[in-house]
């Protein structure tokens, strides 16, 4: 193992308490956030380009606005110019500083056309819980928890310009499924460690806050 490595590893618990957050501080924060807009057409849209992968984070500093589905802080996009069918990659990270207290904001995807109408909403089975790896926890989820859901939206119509990544009320009432490997701690003479003993299912809340990465896939 590298030094590098080793080093990461010693950091790591400390590194993820710094930068958490509590689930009950982002639903109280979310409960008092106000709309920025009037109108998605207000919304101030970021381009989305092959250049790099569009990290963000959403919090109480956050844009939000009363939805259909209710109130959400969002993300809205425009999208490159359409010349072939392509998909953008969304990846949203857990949050929070132990895996058994942590909370993950499950996105909800509508595309838009110029005049900001909706064209599809993506539904809610393309997005899939899954182990993130070493690579994605450092660098995009800022060494938080190796936790991520992710889809890959297809963007096939050359009428779509546009992309508000929410959430909704229904969706905030609910919870994620994922596998976790309990370990039991084994301490011997001169010998210390955890073994696998058991593997365990939980339920992680879904959170108005959030960690994504954004990307367009022209594979």
């Amino acid at each position: 193992m590298t030094l590098k490595r080793i080093i990461s590893i010693f950091l790591l618990p400390a590194l993820i308490a710094a930068c958490s957050v509590t689930y009950e501080y982002a639903r109280e924060r979310h409960q008092y956030s106000k709309a920025c807009c009037r109108d998605i057409s207000e919304f101030e849209y970021t381009k989305l380009t092959t250049e790099a992968p569009y990290i963000v984070e959403i919090s109480e500093r956050s844009s939000s606005f009363d939805f259909a589905t209710g109130k959400s802080y969002f993300i809205s996009l425009e999208l490159p110019a359409y010349k072939q069918v392509y998909g953008v990659s969304i990846k949203s990270f857990a949050l929070g500083n132990h895996i058994d207290k942590s909370h993950i904001f499950f996105p909800k995807v509508i595309l838009l056309d110029d005049d900001y109408s909706a064209v599809r909403e993506v539904p809610q089975y393309f997005f899939k819980i899954a182990k993130a790896s070493f690579s994605e926890t450092a660098k995009e989820n800022k060494w938080g928890l190796p936790v991520k859901l992710e889809g890959v939206v297809i963007v096939n119509n050359p009428e779509i310009k546009y992309m508000i990544i929410l959430t909704t009320v229904s969706l905030l009432s609910g919870s994620t499924s994922y596998t976790v490997q309990r370990s039991t701690p084994i301490i011997l003479p001169g010998i210390s460690g955890a073994v696998p003993t058991y593997k365990d299912i939980i339920k992680i809340p879904h959170s108005p806050f959030g960690k994504l990465t954004i990307r367009l896939d022209n594979d």
